[in-house]
């Protein structure tokens, strides 16, 4: 959802789709070569979630793109998740995610 000139991202799937983490992203040039942007962020994560990964990321990377202010929230759930679903489930965040900055960019 834009917010003005902000963004507001909402991540979720998996057998129960919640809230786990959020993260508030704020752009700004890079500290290692000011000509590159990038991001700064804050993260709040409910406890036993990893969903921090992803609504990190994912504010991160479109703060950075779009030069504005970004929130993520990230709740992706499988019972009993092993560690390769829970990578697969990230891996497949990062996809859908490409896909969709892609579609911000050109609007």
């Amino acid at each position: 959802m834009r917010v003005g000139t902000d963004l507001v991202l909402t991540i979720w799937g998996g057998t129960v789709p919640h809230v786990g983490a959020v993260a508030l992203a704020q752009a700004r040039p890079s500290l290692a070569d000011p000509g590159v942007a990038s991001a700064t962020s804050s993260v709040l994560t409910l406890l036993g979630h990893k969903d921090d990964v992803v609504a990190r990321e994912a504010a991160d990377r479109f703060a950075a793109a779009l030069g504005s202010t970004v929130v993520a929230t990230a709740g992706l759930h499988v019972d009993a998740a092993t560690p390769e679903e829970i990578q697969t489930l990230i891996a497949t965040a990062r996809c859908c995610l490409d896909q969709l900055l892609g579609e911000v960019m050109t609007d």
